[in-house]
């Protein structure tokens, strides 16, 4: 299982439990394309939305009924990752992905804030019958919970050995409720957790590292994108995408040399995007 936080024509997405009774709102639209997520909303409700992303790509979600109000967005073709943290925004959520050869769905997305004894609300996780033995079981969700209620409640201690000694969803949540509110142990365990021999410990570090900013978790992310695998290489350059600064720039030029099709079209398209922006610098 490989976390880490997680997007062709237009198809119609699955109906969601909160619109069984009443008509399909058409104010949304998803597509899914070369691992490429793209969203248009206006004022449709974010569970809905996540749901019908979930319904296109095939992602079970875990807690999408403590999503409350109504999101308007648009974006084209970007990772998936990024397109939930636009989404979700501040949401405390993190992003599973399964190795290739589980037998479960590829993606599992944990929203903290459920209830306990609320069912999974998602249509695309009650598609997937296996989910109840293999997936992220309702334990797994109380303990995100858990976690949610220990940083509202200031339990940083919680958190922090969560953090460092939790292993796959809990770590990934207590991780990133971490780096809210005390930064700097968030990027000293991401760290390390980057130069982990366990893959799911190593992308949650990853992805923690992307949303900090500084030489050091930039040197991390470079280093990453010459590990053997391939879930590693991707989270690494799509982490790159929100790092400035020169080297940011050097690793993704180096990703367009990767081996994997997917890993050079991104890293040039990030690099396009950076040129955009004033921050690509001397190529």
């Amino acid at each position: 299982m490989n976390i880490n936080f997680r997007l062709i024509p237009v198809v119609a997405c699955l109906i969601p439990a909160t619109l069984l009774a009443g008509q399909l709102d058409t104010s949304c639209k998803v597509s899914w394309s070369h691992e490429r997520l793209s969203v248009t909303a206006e004022r449709t409700p974010l569970s809905e939305v996540v749901d019908r992303v979930a319904g296109q790509i095939g992602i079970e979600v875990r807690g999408i009924a403590s999503l409350h109000g109504r999101a308007t967005v648009h974006f084209s073709e970007v990772p998936l990752r990024v397109a939930l943290g636009r989404l979700l925004g501040k949401t405390s959520y993190a992003l599973i992905e399964n190795p290739p050869d589980a037998a479960r769905g590829r993606f599992v997305l944990v929203i903290v804030g459920q209830s306990p004894n609320d069912p999974d609300s998602s249509s695309a996780s009650r598609s997937n019958p296996a989910s109840d033995s293999t997936a992220v079981n309702q334990a797994t969700v109380r303990s995100a919970n858990e976690l949610g209620e220990a940083a509202q409640n200031g339990d940083l201690g919680r958190l922090r050995r969560a953090a460092r000694t939790g292993e796959g969803t809990e770590q990934a949540v207590a991780l990133r409720l971490l780096s809210e509110r005390d930064p700097e142990e968030a990027r000293a365990v991401a760290l390390t957790s980057s130069r982990s021999s366990n893959l799911d410990t190593k992308l949650n570090g990853l992805q923690v590292l992307g949303e900090i900013d500084d030489p050091e978790s930039t040197a991390a992310l470079g280093a990453a994108l010459k590990d053997p695998a391939l879930a590693v290489r991707q989270a690494a350059v799509t982490s790159l995408l929100d790092q400035t600064g020169p080297e940011a720039v050097r690793f993704l030029s180096l990703a367009t040399k990767d081996q994997d099709p997917s890993i050079r079209m991104q890293a040039i398209e990030f690099l396009a995007q950076k040129k955009a922006q004033g921050d690509a610098g001397p190529q």
